[in-house]
């Protein structure tokens, strides 16, 4: 069995917004396909931190039931910045009561998919929270967080926390959302994988979208292609 990794959903109930929710039939399709018995969302589930409509509610909720009740798949969900206003409030905490959904609100290190120490680290401001223990200890890292020299979908390079903050985890392979833009960024001895979105987000975008599988083990990177819609600006 393998994961999948998706990130940077950005779903709301907006009319331009709903080429979005394509996303969900390809995986109804994309999960039996390729033996998927565990999604991974890395963040930004929606773009308006606590504002949403009963209708964008209860389409995110009716969308992983659907998933669920026709793949028998499980799902993790990691928050990122745009999932809440306040860190200890995020909206959607409520879907961890769901028996199929795991909702990591505050970093975790466990067994997860054949790894024995997979560390989960929520979006924060204070990174110096995280514990050097846990960086140390991690295989695997699952994050949503955005580090200096990322690159953003007009190309410029982005300002982010330092590298330093991850010096404990050398020997970790570290898949993050946060950045748009599928990417591998190196920083010293760290290597940073960005997911990315599955879907061009703002207008203009002209990057590849993905989501990213790995195999049992959370090993071996297959690149999938959820259906694609370009967001064209005209100057």
């Amino acid at each position: 069995m393998s994961l999948l990794q998706i990130s940077d959903l950005h779903l709301t109930s907006v009319a331009r917004d709903a080429y979005r929710w394509r996303l969900f039939p390809w995986l109804l399709e994309a999960i039996p396909t390729n033996k998927v018995d565990t999604l991974l969302v890395l963040g930004d589930l929606t773009e308006s931190k606590n504002y949403h409509s009963s209708q964008l509610v209860n389409s995110i909720v009716g969308a992983f039931c659907k998933l669920h009740t026709e793949t028998g798949v499980k799902v993790v969900i990691l928050p990122g910045n745009h999932d809440s206003v306040d860190p200890e409030w995020p909206y959607f905490r409520f879907l961890g009561s769901f028996p199929f959904i795991d909702y990591i609100q505050v970093p975790t290190l466990k067994p997860f998919q054949g790894r024995d120490k997979v560390l989960f680290l929520p979006h924060t401001r204070e990174p110096e929270k995280w514990g050097r223990d846990f960086l140390y200890e991690a295989e695997v890292i699952f994050m949503h967080q955005t580090f200096s020299g990322a690159q953003s979908e007009t190309g410029h390079e982005l300002e982010g926390m330092g590298v330093s903050v991850l010096a404990a985890a050398k020997r970790a392979e570290i898949w993050s959302g946060d950045v748009h833009v599928p990417q591998r960024l190196k920083v010293g001895s760290v290597y940073i994988n960005y997911v990315g979105s599955p879907y061009p987000v703002r207008f203009g975008d002209s990057f590849e979208p993905r989501a990213v599988l790995l195999e049992k083990g959370l090993r071996k990177p297959t690149d999938l292609k959820p259906p694609g819609h370009q967001r064209l600006s005209v100057t």
